[in-house]
């Protein structure tokens, strides 16, 4: 497990808690860049998530990636829905966010992902008339 940034403007309640999480999160990839792609802050150079993912009907996140090497790949994953989650529960926790600041930070999570696929039905209905 990475280690979070721990300095003390992480728990400086005086700052945003966009500044915090960015802050304590940086640097941790790809917590750290899954994070900066979420709240539209990713970097020039180094591991960048795309600004917008979807969630595959088996679960997953994914997302367009710049790996390390700058080579862009499309519709990578993340991790599973129930990884992304847990991944910012540690970093909230991390941050000691309070409840108005956990809901605005997972409301960012579901503004980055723009389609759940799980919802899509695969079944064939046939038309009657």
């Amino acid at each position: 497990m990475n280690q979070f940034h721990a300095g003390n403007d992480v728990y400086d309640k005086g700052r945003s808690w966009k500044f915090r999480v960015l802050l304590a999160s940086f640097p941790c990839d790809p917590e750290g860049a899954i994070v900066r792609a979420v709240l539209g802050r990713n970097m020039i150079r180094g591991l960048c998530y795309g600004l917008t993912a979807v969630i595959d009907r088996e679960g997953i996140v994914r997302s367009n990636v710049r790996a390390h090497d700058g080579e862009t790949y499309a519709r990578m994953a993340v991790g599973s829905v129930i990884a992304v989650r847990d991944c910012f529960r540690r970093i909230a926790d991390h941050c000691k966010l309070d409840d108005d600041e956990r809901l605005a930070f997972f409301d960012e999570l579901r503004k980055w992902v723009i389609k759940d696929e799980r919802s899509e039905s695969d079944l064939d209905i046939a038309r009657h008339n």
